[in-house]
């Protein structure tokens, strides 16, 4: 009995079962990859290794899922996805093919990615060009890529990840076209709403190659006025003893501080400066907002005998309050013996208070008396 011959239908879906399992076979590794992704997307914290240890033996087929999978604004299952990408690096090593790869493609993506996403992938690129015992200077490509990826990261909400990014770049190689993008960057972060990135950005200020570099020190010291106590603190304690770039007066105010540890580190940085006790108890005097405080100085002036009273009492005849130029003027004359002659001629004709106007004629003349 012959059997009878397969019909043109039945060939047709042969070939398509066929074909179809040809092509579930290939893409198996991808759907396989696909399923552990996004279960690491859900694990919880204890469960995550056993989920990468499943993602690192299919090697490239984990990257476009784990990219995608960042686009979702889930930070936590971002922490899982970042901890896979740095297997997968840990597995290549950071000169491979697949290595520059995904750096690439990660790259292509980011304005894609969520916020959390975003600063996954500059975390996992920072640990990238994290010093290593076995190797020297990464790749140019890799420092190049930091680079890129630093002058895209302009948002505020991933600005502290991209500043860790510049310091790992910088620590690899202190030289180059990144250092301008990353100065730009550093300055961008004193004008930041948010108090960490001002006080990350005052850190990064003492390494290289800024702690020498004059235009970020000279902007720093408006930080000194910053609303939030400790951005004061960290100003201080790096333009403290800093006398090419900040002057005492710059700092005096600061010894009235609201904050006590910035009154403290003030005190600190002039005393490091010379100023001794008697010197800051004047400062302090001289810069206080109560002019009945300010009164109290003349007598403190009397006690420091290695201080010129000229200078001080030259000072005190411009103060706001009346009352203390009107002293200025009879410490100068009657107990200092000060000549404010020019000053005295000023006062005289131009002192918005009458009578200090008054005041500073009266010695005039009984200067002119005394010394015809």
């Amino acid at each position: 009995m012959r059997l009878p011959r397969p019909g043109k239908k039945s060939l047709f879906f042969l070939v398509i079962l066929t074909l179809a399992a040809w092509c579930g076979w290939r893409q198996y590794p991808s759907l396989l990859a696909w399923y552990y992704v996004h279960r690491l997307s859900l694990a919880e914290a204890a469960d995550r290794e056993g989920w990468i240890n499943r993602i690192v033996p299919l090697e490239e087929e984990g990257v476009p899922h784990i990219l995608a999978e960042l686009q979702q604004n889930k930070p936590f299952a971002c922490a899982s996805l970042g901890q896979a990408l740095t297997a997968l690096l840990q597995h290549w090593g950071r000169d491979a093919e697949p290595t520059r790869a995904l750096v690439e493609e990660s790259y292509r993506r980011f304005p894609l990615l969520s916020t959390p996403g975003q600063r996954t992938v500059l975390e996992v690129l920072a640990g990238l060009l994290a010093p290593r015992p076995e190797d020297s200077v990464p790749a140019a490509y890799l420092l190049q890529a930091a680079h890129q990826f630093i002058e895209i990261a302009h948002q505020e909400s991933v600005r502290k990840e991209a500043v860790a990014l510049g310091q790992a770049l910088l620590r690899c190689a202190p030289k180059g076209p990144w250092v301008d993008t990353c100065r730009a960057l550093l300055l961008r972060c004193w004008s930041d709403p948010e108090l960490e990135h001002r006080i990350l950005a005052v850190q990064w200020s003492l390494q290289a190659p800024f702690k020498d570099d004059a235009q970020v020190l000279t902007k720093m010291t408006a930080l000194l006025k910053d609303p939030q106590a400790p951005v004061r603190r960290a100003a201080i304690l790096v333009l403290g003893g800093r006398n090419d770039l900040v002057q005492e007066d710059d700092l005096l105010p600061l010894l009235h501080d609201s904050d006590a540890e910035v009154r403290r580190i003030c005190e600190v940085a002039l005393r490091s400066r010379g100023l001794l006790d008697h010197h800051i108890a004047l400062a302090r005097l001289i810069t206080d907002e109560q002019p009945q405080a300010r009164l109290a100085i003349f007598e403190e002036l009397q006690k420091a005998e290695d201080l010129d009273p000229g200078v001080w009492l030259e000072r005190l005849s411009q103060d706001p309050a009346p009352a203390v130029r009107a002293a200025a003027l009879r410490a100068a004359c009657t107990v200092f013996r000060v000549n404010l002659r020019p000053r005295l001629e000023q006062m005289a004709q131009q002192d918005p208070s009458p009578t200090v106007r008054q005041l500073a004629i009266h010695y005039l003349k009984q200067n002119a008396d005394t010394n015809p």
